[in-house]
């Protein structure tokens, strides 16, 4: 069952008009996001929105869509995602919403996203291909803010890269390594075994497997763009 004001939750992020010359809305106006002044409840509800991520954004297009997911995780947007790691939120149910964006890259990425890869510039203008490409970078989740860096919550982010990795699509591939290649200075074991287990399983049919390679190799030393 979904939280309450979890309708009014969704509308507010994706419910929105695309940039036509002009900034995109969360610039534009002074927002409060629903459920935004109870931290365990917001966080509840970003779960939920993560898991049921096929169905409820069907209707959204791709620009929306990334719209709305910069809003929860891009803290130069909006500070909604430091509840991932705010201590007045049980563990057990940040842990849980964590978790839950393994379904962002399985049921929105994979399904939405081109194959296009990010660091070699390319793109057909899909915003979801950027944010896909550039959420590890622009989220403070991954041990870079203060907070952040609690061992049990930088598993469940490798889990959720690890789980990225494997379905075999390049821009959830991509988006997995860049991530990896940040966190290599926080967890370098954790980091390279998942990266050398990732080139250990050779091409078995990955699109663009020789340019993911290289940046594999590239991500492995945290040294990548």
């Amino acid at each position: 069952m979904a939280p309450n004001g979890y309708s009014d939750f969704l509308s507010f992020l994706f419910d929105r008009p695309e940039p036509k010359g002009g900034a995109e809305w969360y610039w534009e106006e002074d927002t409060t996001c629903p459920g935004a002044e109870d931290e365990q409840h917001l966080v509840r509800l970003m779960g939920y929105l993560f898991r049921n991520c096929r169905r409820d954004l069907a209707n959204y297009s791709d620009s929306q869509v990334a719209m709305g997911l910069e809003y929860l995780t891009h803290n130069a947007v909006s500070d909604l995602v430091y509840t991932l790691i705010s201590k007045e939120v049980p563990e057990t149910v940040r842990a849980a919403a964590i978790s839950s964006m393994k379904h962002l890259y399985s049921d929105c990425f994979a399904q939405r996203c081109g194959p296009m890869l990010g660091h070699l510039n390319e793109g057909d203008g899909n915003r979801l291909n950027a944010f896909c490409y550039m959420l590890w970078d622009v989220t403070p989740l991954n041990g870079f803010a203060e907070g952040s860096d609690d061992p049990s919550r930088l598993a469940a982010i490798l889990d959720v890269l690890a789980h990225a990795l494997k379905i075999g699509h390049p821009a959830c591939s991509e988006s997995a390594l860049h991530g990896l290649g940040h966190m290599k200075w926080k967890q370098p074991g954790p980091v390279i075994a998942l990266i050398d287990g990732f080139l250990a399983q050779g091409h078995r049919g990955q699109p663009r497997w020789a340019e993911l390679e290289a940046y594999a190799r590239a991500a492995r030393t945290g040294l990548i763009q």
